[in-house]
């Protein structure tokens, strides 16, 4: 399996924005939420795993509530 990475920076737009802000986030809240990826010196991601949100494989979707 190839594996790649994508850029932090990359998440404001479509469809990294709703893997960081699933199931929705507003743009602030996705601002503030690379702003917290960056301050922890996380640079870039890799997206792999057996479950998809919309066209990215993911390791696990978490819940609320």
């Amino acid at each position: 399996m190839t594996q790649s990475f994508i850029s932090i920076k990359k998440f404001i737009k479509e469809p990294y924005s709703k893997i960081l802000g699933y199931p929705k986030a507003s743009s602030r809240q996705l601002q503030s939420r690379i702003s917290e990826l960056e301050k922890l010196k996380i640079k870039s991601i890799s997206f792999t795993g057996q479950t998809a949100i919309g066209s990215l494989q993911i390791l696990g979707k978490g819940y609320v509530g």
